[in-house]
Formats: C-alpha cells, structure tokens, sequence
C-alpha cells in the first residue's frame, strides 16, 4: 500500500501506524483514569478514543486538517450519567453504515467536500442523496478535548477544568504528532488560546466573525462555532477559510516537520 508514496512519507506512516498511535492511545487511556479519580468522569466508564481514521490518506492530504471539538456522548446510566466508551469513534463509528446521519459529521462533512472538490454548498448534493461523502471524515483529525462520555450539554467550568488537569498534554502530544498544517477550533480555541497559542496573529474574519483566521508559525488557526447549529453559510465561510489557508501554506510543503513524541 505504501510503497508508491515517497521514502519519507512511508517512513512517518509506518512510524505512525506501527508505534506511536498505539501510545497516544495509552496516553489517553491513563487520562481517562485521571478524570475518574478526579470525580471528572463516571466510575466504570473508558474514553472514546480519537485521532485518524484512515492515516495513509491523512498524510497524503495537502493540507493537513484537525478538527478540535468539545467531547463525545455514548451511553447514559439510568440516574441520566453519561457511562459507557472503550470504542473508536475514528475507528468504528466513522466506518458504519449509518454514519452519514449524524448532524454534526454532516457539516464537517461538507466543508472539507468543499474545500477538496472545489464546491460551495449550493453545489452541493445533500448527504442523504449521496452518502459516500462522509468519508471525507477519514482523511482528517479528530480531536475531543475531553475523552471520556460526557453530558450533551456540559457547563464551561466543567470543561475548563478537564482542559487544565486532565487531557493538555494529551492533546499536545497528539497535535505535534499528527502535524497539521490547519486546525480548526470548534467552539474550544479559548481553552488553547493562553497556553499554547498565545502568539498566534490574527489575520481576517468571515461571515460576520463567524469564522476567525490566525497565523501561527507554520501553521493556520481556524477559530469557529460549533457545526452542530449552522448551515450552508457556516460551511461556505469555512471552505473560504480553508482556501485562504491553502493560499498561505503554498500546498507542496516543501520542509515537513516529521511527527514525533517527546
């Protein structure tokens, strides 16, 4: 499967799929035993695990695109406490037949189908009529700043402090392994802002500061809403934003940072 790509990128791809997801994964399993000692999350409940669904087409995106959102819900006990996890939302969930149906996965859907095909969101088909189109999701990160099942609605507090105590350094690992060359903050950028961003530029808004562009370093910061309650103008700034970034980056990278884990 590799061996037309080159030697660099089959090396960062075996290294990734041989080794280090494996650690990220014991990075977030221990995270998930934090936030239960701290009273964060349900006794008896895993994380939901996260990252790369298909690895091999996410390094050969140009660009490389994380998705940053909240946290995931699975299952919740019979007093209404969310329980439940130990699966792969990458993994599993991103791959079952029904996948297209979830409100959310649609809107993600269609901006990076946009973006890579070129298309506003009036020219697209609707998912339901063409469902493939939410496999877009397999070649991007996804990432939930909290890992464990949680409330449909948490407080902000709640979530401030599962960002500081338990999953920062989570996160950082997996960002700097993964590489991206855009992350878009859905609705989660100011738990980032301070303490790894603060140096971040701020270039332009869209739609009505909808949509928020930043430089830094190497790197395009999107800061944006939560896709689960916008439409075609949300997903339209968005694939603007996404052009604007593939403007900056000049796609065909040529000096990549190879990932790693400290």
């Amino acid at each position: 499967m590799l061996k037309n790509f080159p030697r660099k990128m089959r090396k960062i791809c075996k290294n990734m799929c041989d080794l280090s997801v494996s650690e990220l994964n014991q990075l977030i399993c221990r995270g998930g035993e934090r936030a239960v000692e701290l009273g964060l999350a349900q006794r008896g409940a895993l994380p939901i695990y996260d990252g790369v669904a298909d690895e091999v087409s996410y390094r050969a995106e140009s660009p490389r695109i994380a998705w940053v959102l909240k946290e995931p819900w699975d299952k919740f006990d019979q007093k209404g406490k969310p329980c439940g996890g130990g699966w792969s939302l990458v993994k599993e969930a991103f791959y079952k037949s029904d996948a297209w149906r979830n409100f959310v996965w649609q809107k993600i859907a269609y901006v990076m189908h946009g973006v890579r095909h070129g298309r506003k969101w009036e020219d697209m088909p609707r998912i339901r009529n063409c469902r493939e189109m939410i496999h877009e999701l397999r070649s991007i990160v996804w990432i939930n700043v909290n890992k464990m099942p949680a409330q449909k609605n948490s407080s902000n507090g709640r979530f401030v402090r599962l960002y500081n105590e338990v999953w920062k350094d989570v996160l950082r690992k997996q960002i700097e392994f993964f590489n991206p060359n855009v992350i878009i903050f859905a609705h989660t950028f100011e738990c980032f802002r301070v303490r790894e961003y603060s140096n971040a530029v701020f270039v332009e808004s869209y739609s009505n500061k909808w949509v928020k562009f930043y430089r830094y370093g190497g790197q395009v910061l999107i800061e944006t809403y939560h896709p689960g309650r916008k439409g075609g103008v949300y997903v339209n700034a968005l694939i603007e934003a996404l052009e604007r970034a593939k403007e900056e980056l000049d796609i065909g990278i040529h000096n990549e940072r190879e990932p790693k884990i400290s």
